[in-house]
Formats: structure tokens, sequence, C-alpha cells
């Protein structure tokens, strides 16, 4: 497998609330640190989960202890005690998706996040300007069909992160900002065409959104647009002294708040997620740490954000010293068992539609007429930030922002929209009048 080398909803009003609750966010942790430390776990998250949703706990768990990917993450789940509602796996642009590996995960009930990064098996880049460029028939667009057709076949719910982290110094050779969204919008293009109904997480390093606005590295630089995107990732990590003397402690809080605010500014209806995120053993403090950033993500005005939070369960690849795992410690591996195991932790914060053959929404309405160019498809505009797939007799049809789409092939056959937006999915069967 690959593994690549970690540097590591609301209306308008609400959002306004939420930048005034964020505001106060790094004095409240500053009084509180002590408080966190000293009571770490104490009170019970069973009666704050109450508050409302959750937050899903998953994990990408490296097979590099000679186990294989199934038994590394079922090892896991034993040692948390619980099963991993999503996990991540890393894979290369040539790989096979539909396989044991990723069957297993969604059979199992749980969500997948699969990171693509266009690398070949041999090691050579397949770059962003030659994926956006792509025509039909080429290499590369046969490829992204592959792609497409393995994660529609693939029998559940499948987040894609085309490749994460795309701003880090060791990404410069496979071009720039604007080669790269470019890039995202013609495989998510291609994935559309194909059906596959996947959720596209856009997924940076959560400096990328501390850096000034002018760095090369800031992730306004780097969207590929509301349209393209249903939920922003950030990967941030506590360093914790394991890899410089100058990459001390670094609370998850620190790292996550600016992401907040970024997305208020710029993705305000999009859920977040922390695609990869740990903290070093380094020295000391584990196990506290973890607790303080459970706390942290049951805080309501950042739980109301959060779709799920993957940890990283492994070592940093070159950086052995950076020890990322979870049982690093019996004192850690309690930490993360009081986390897996927290109802809080089990529950969507932002769950995926279901994917219904009628409408869920008993004022949802789609029609089909004949006209002399065709069939016109119309449904209810279901404001901003929407995008609809339409498919007929379970065929790709088209994708618009509209709310119309004529079919210049057909007078005839049976017509669904699939609504998708930051996370969302609403399917409406359309009548023919």
């Amino acid at each position: 497998m690959l593994l690549m080398d970690h540097t590591k909803r609301s209306a308008d009003s609400q959002s306004d609330r939420r930048r005034v609750k964020l505001r106060y966010i790094p004095l409240w942790l500053a009084v509180a640190a002590a408080l966190f430390v000293a009571s770490a776990f104490v009170g019970g998250s069973s009666a704050q989960a109450q508050n409302g949703d959750g937050v899903l706990f998953g994990a990408f768990v490296n097979p590099d202890r000679g186990d294989t990917e199934i038994e590394g993450i079922q090892k896991l789940e034993q040692q948390l005690g619980a099963k991993l509602p999503i996990v991540r796996t890393f894979r290369s642009w040539e790989d096979n998706l539909d396989n044991r590996l990723h069957n297993w995960i969604l059979d199992g009930d749980r969500r997948l996040m699969l990171s693509i990064n266009p690398t070949r098996d041999n090691g050579s880049q397949v770059s962003w300007r030659s994926i956006a460029n792509a025509l039909p028939g080429s290499r590369i667009h046969n490829d992204m069909v592959a792609l497409a057709r393995d994660v529609r076949d693939l029998n559940g719910e499948v987040w894609i992160a085309f490749h994460h982290e795309p701003e880090a110094g060791d990404r410069v050779s496979f071009g720039n900002n604007e080669d790269f969204k470019a890039a995202w919008r013609a495989i998510h293009g291609v994935f559309e065409q194909q059906g596959a109904d996947a959720q596209w997480v856009w997924t940076m390093t959560s400096y990328s959104f501390r850096v000034n606005e002018a760095d090369r590295r800031h992730a306004s630089k780097w969207y590929p647009g509301d349209a393209f995107v249903d939920m922003v990732g950030a990967d941030p990590y506590n360093w914790n002294f394991c890899r410089s003397a100058t990459e001390g402690p670094r609370e998850l809080a620190d790292n996550v708040i600016p992401v907040m605010e970024w997305a208020d500014r710029h993705a305000a209806n999009k859920p977040l997620v922390l695609p990869e995120w740990a903290v070093a053993t380094g020295n000391g403090g584990k196990a506290a740490w973890l607790d303080r950033a459970a706390d942290f993500l049951r805080q309501p005005e950042v739980a109301e954000r959060f779709a799920a939070v993957i940890y990283f369960h492994s070592e940093h690849q070159g950086t052995p010293a950076c020890d990322w795992w979870l049982d690093s410690s019996n004192a850690s591996l309690n930490a993360a068992q009081r986390i897996a195991q927290d109802p809080f932790f089990q529950r969507d914060a932002a769950p995926v539609a279901a994917r219904p053959a009628t409408p869920v929404d008993p004022f949802e309405i789609c029609t089909v007429r004949s006209t002399g160019s065709g069939d016109l498809v119309e449904w209810s505009d279901r404001g901003p930030n929407w995008r609809y797939n339409v498919r007929r007799n379970d065929q790709w049809v088209g994708a618009t922002d509209d709310n119309r789409l004529t079919n210049p092939n057909a007078n005839n056959g049976s017509y669904i929209v699939i609504a998708r937006t930051a996370g969302q999915r609403i399917d409406t069967a359309c009548a023919r009048i």
C-alpha cells in the first residue's frame, strides 16, 4: 500500500453565532487547561452526548506490524472494545479498489474513507495537469473511469480524498495549486459521469489554515470550489518534540480552531473532518492529551461542525521516534478506549443521507415531460450550494447546479434526481407528465 510522508450548516445567523463562540475558545482553553488535566474524563461523556449528535471516531491502521490490513483493523477494534465506524485507507493510482479489504470494511457496516494518490505502481507520478487535460479514451482518463467504477461497485458509503495535503513540499513536482484544482474537478466529474456517488473530502494540512494568506500553501489557494467538495478536511498532529526541538506540544484545539474559522468564512455549510490526527508519545502526557482532545471535540460549537475524526494509528514514516500508536502504553490505550466506547463518538454528526428509492421530503417534486428536443426534467430547487445528478434507467445523464436539465437522447424512461450538498444526499423519483 502507499503510505505518504506526513509533515504534518447552516444559516448565516447560525454561522455568525458560531464565529462569536470561536473567538472565545482560545481564552477558554487557556483558563480551562488545568481543569482538563485534572479532570481528564471525570463527569462521563454520556451526559454530554445527549447535547446533540456526535462525531464519528475512526482510524487508519498501519499494517506494518506483520498484520494484514484486515487483521490490523480487527486487532485495534478488539483493543478498543468497539467497532470503528469509519476506516481510512490509502491507495495509489493503479490499485484495484474492488477488493477484499474495502468490501470487508463496508460489509461490516463501516464507512470507508479512501485516499487516492496519483502515483503509479512503478513510482512514476501522474501530474495534476495531465489529469485535468485527460481526454476520453486516453490512458489517464481510462484510469479515472476504472477508479470510479470500482468505487461505484462497492456496497457502502465511500468518502474520497484525492491527493491529500497537496500543498505539502513533497507535492510540488505534481504541479501548482491551479493544476491541483483542475485535476480535482476533472476526477470529480468522471466519478459523477460513472454514477459513483462518493463524498469528496478536500484534505489539507492543518498548517495551511494558519499560514499567511500570501503564502503559496494557504488553504484558500487550493480549494476546488463548493460544487466539488462535500466536506473540508485537515490533518493536525502534535509532534511533541519527536521530530525536532522546535515542534513542541500542541493542543488539538490550537490546530483545529483555525480550520473552523476558515470554514466559517469560505465553506460554512460543509461538515469538517480530521482525516488524520495523532499525538506522539514524545515527552509523555499522551493519554491526558487524548482526553483533552476528546473534551474539545465534545464542545457543542465544535461537535456541530464535525462529521468524523480519523486517528492515524501508526508511526511516522521516516521518523520512527514519532510514535503515534494508540497502544504505545496502557494509559494511552485506556484513553483511546474511553473515546471509542463513548456513544458520542459512534454517532453521526453530519450523516450522509440514506439512499431511498422514493422522496424523503413530502415537498420534493420532480417531473419529466417530453419536448421536441428530448426529455425535460425539472425538480425542486433546494437553494445555494446544492448540486444535482440526473440518472435515467439507472444510467448517468448529467449534473448541474440548476433545477432542470434536458436529456436530448430520450423521450421515455424512468428518472431519478440525486441532490447532494455538505455530506447530504436526497434521491427523488420523477413523475412523467
